[in-house]
């Protein structure tokens, strides 16, 4: 997926970038700094195959930002790569980040610092703390060879669960490992007419179910995410098929949690939606525009998606943890019975209604 490595100078003498030059032999570029600004308007699928080696300055850990007036999971996050090489027609990435190319910040010693200072200083907090905002966590890591060291990492904290959320099936660097009993890899999943038509370079759901099998055979916790749910014609009947399918092959005891969400985007997205995937049916269907400023499906619409594929996973098994992923208090209400006070609250459901953490979160 990459043919070609920009460094930032900074970063050239990290033990990782070496190591990354020495185990690719990709063609690299060492640079002053990189021109984040002049990147806006490049060629998105060609700049989606260089990856820019960068240092991080700042905070790793930090707090999901959620959305004002919506209930937020409790979530952590830290952006050591930024940007996926993948081309999902809604994702925010596109009109979110300033630079096409895929980042990665290789002062890694700095991070680990960062978060076992926090994690020893707040031994009393559960984190459940992701990599896969602002990326794919999978995607690239036969070329980074990150997500080994940090799953051994955070093997180390008991009151921590790191997730790795992917849409991919490059997974092999992390089945031989031992340390993972902190570990939750997630999935997100959607019917075929989505995952081929509009997560364009993803691993089909044939593919992404077959990298499950093998994480399962693992021995890791699971996680899946029905978001975006995305409406179209058959949806109810496609996503009925999806779930049952994936489901039949997952132990509910392997099973640490499942979000949805449904589509949803800024104003600020419409440019660049409009310029990559104009013909795609999806972006015209009857959406609002919410109080944080995202346009949704109608409220009604969204309760009746949620209950559909709630309702089904259910049926499945009644002990799987579902939660949603913002949406209000409203609607939590009128999908599952019953509504969060607030964010701690909701952390508080994962280490209580989450069969696989309960014996694994100590505080």
């Amino acid at each position: 997926m990459i043919d070609h490595i920009y460094i930032e100078e900074d970063a050239f003498e990290y033990p990782k970038t070496k190591e990354i030059l020495t185990r690719t032999n990709l063609p690299y570029s060492i640079i002053k700094q990189h021109d984040f600004f002049n990147d806006r308007n490049s060629d998105w699928n060609k700049s989606k195959k260089r990856l820019l080696l960068r240092t991080f300055k700042g905070k790793w850990l930090k707090k999901c930002p959620g959305t004002k007036n919506l209930i937020c999971c409790n979530y952590y996050v830290i952006n050591p790569i930024i940007n996926c090489p993948y081309n999902c027609s809604y994702c925010f990435l596109q009109g979110y980040v300033d630079s096409p190319y895929i980042s990665f910040m290789v002062n890694l010693d700095d991070m680990y610092k960062d978060l076992s200072d926090e994690f020893k200083d707040k031994k009393d907090h559960f984190f459940r703390v992701g990599t896969g905002e602002m990326a794919d966590s999978m995607a690239i890591d036969n070329i980074l060879n990150f997500n080994e060291e940090l799953v051994e990492f955070f093997s180390g904290f008991n009151n921590v669960i790191l997730e790795l959320k992917t849409k991919t099936n490059n997974i092999d660097n992390i089945l031989s490992l031992k340390k993972h009993n902190r570990t939750v890899v997630s999935w997100s999943i959607n019917p075929d007419k989505i995952s081929i038509n509009e997560e364009i370079g993803t691993a089909n759901l044939n593919k992404r179910i077959e990298a499950i099998k093998k994480i399962v055979e693992a021995d890791f916790m699971i996680g899946l995410h029905f978001d975006p749910i995305i409406y179209y014609d058959n949806w109810e009947s496609e996503y009925y098929e999806t779930i049952n399918k994936v489901f039949k092959i997952i132990p509910a005891e392997k099973i640490a949690w499942v979000s949805m969400g449904s589509l949803r985007f800024f104003p600020f997205l419409g440019d660049q939606i409009k310029n990559r995937f104009s013909n795609h049916e999806i972006f015209y269907q009857e959406m609002v525009k919410g109080a944080d400023g995202k346009y949704r499906y109608p409220k009604p619409l969204r309760i009746k998606m949620y209950r559909h594929i709630y309702n089904t996973i259910k049926n499945i098994n009644e002990n799987i943890f579902v939660y949603l992923c913002m949406e209000g208090r409203d609607i939590w209400q009128k999908v599952f019975g019953y509504m969060p006070d607030n964010d701690v609250t909701v952390g508080e459901l994962f280490i209580k209604y989450s069969g696989p953490l309960k014996d694994k979160i100590k505080l």
